[in-house]
């Protein structure tokens, strides 16, 4: 899991200015895309972050706040129902 984290990483985030912090963010942004249902995978990137002294930067493991996710109201076949979509 490792190697397609970390070739999704220098493959699709990194730039040749990129720093420690960027790595960091963009490792745990990789787990996510990749195994976004296995948490510890992004959890084990973080700690491995944080074992080297990489600080926390804007990227978590954990799941989107209640901000991220709105509710519509809508009528399908005439019965009102609330409907969950993702924020973009």
């Amino acid at each position: 899991k490792a190697e397609k984290i970390w070739y999704r990483t220098l493959s699709t985030y990194l730039t040749s200015s990129s720093t420690y912090a960027d790595t960091r963010d963009a490792s745990i942004a990789s787990a996510k895309d990749l195994y976004a249902t296995d948490p510890g995978v992004c959890s084990g990137i973080a700690a491995a972050f944080s074992a080297i002294a990489v600080p926390p930067g804007a990227a978590t493991c954990g799941c989107p706040g209640p901000a991220a996710y709105r509710l519509r109201l809508s009528r399908r076949a005439g019965i009102p129902g609330w409907r969950r979509s993702r924020r973009r």
